[in-house]
């Protein structure tokens, strides 16, 4: 899914690159400075979370035309699931019977972003857009098990590191300003064996300066 998103991303600025002289002269795009935002459904299907909850997306940066750069921070939400585990046997070799339960497990990923963008527009003041960077991911969790005689066991750990986030847009462009659309983007957040990567389809709001 990642792979497929960031190719459309990076299809869409090769459109707009065959497509810059045609749309040059719109006035709603002769560049300056921007600020977005956006909030959202987040969801994450790595193992041993399969939830969602709300984040949220905030950007600033300067467009030349269609093209431009981006900087901002991308907050994924707090995802929690009780999720049910299984000891390991008790007895002699392991030979007892296992004790089932459930533990609450918690996790949060947040950090700052860098990148580019695209914003096209499509006739009527409707536009497509585009975007892909780097995003510095700060990621923690409260994982667990179950001893041998079903206690919780309790295990916080975390990760942080430099991954790739990509997504694509469609929205309304009501003025040269001032731009409404839906988002729908990919955020990689993994390091080693902990992976909380994760999608988000949220409502974004543009001002241009």
């Amino acid at each position: 899914m990642k792979k497929t998103l960031l190719a459309i991303a990076l299809a869409t600025t090769g459109f707009v690159a065959l497509s810059t002289s045609s749309f040059a002269a719109d006035a709603a795009y002769n560049g300056g400075y921007f600020i977005n935002g956006g909030v959202g459904r987040t969801e994450v299907n790595k193992s041993p979370f399969d939830t969602n909850d709300t984040g949220y997306t905030l950007n600033g940066g300067y467009r030349w035309g269609l093209f431009g750069v981006e900087v901002g921070y991308t907050d994924l939400g707090s995802y929690k699931q009780n999720v049910p585990v299984i000891s390991v046997p008790v007895g002699v070799n392991g030979s007892g019977a296992p004790v089932v339960g459930s533990v609450n497990m918690k996790a949060k990923v947040h950090g700052p972003t860098l990148g580019g963008n695209v914003h096209v527009p499509v006739g009527d003041n409707f536009y497509i857009s585009g975007r892909a960077g780097v995003y510095h991911f700060d990621s923690n969790a409260q994982l667990g098990a179950l001893d041998s005689s079903g206690n919780v066991i309790i295990v916080h750990t975390s990760a942080d590191g430099y991954k790739p986030y990509g997504g694509v847009g469609v929205g309304y462009d009501f003025s040269s300003n001032v731009s409404l659309g839906v988002n729908y983007d990919y955020y990689s957040a993994k390091k080693s064996d902990f992976d909380l990567s994760s999608k988000m389809l949220s409502v974004n709001a543009e001002y241009r300066f």
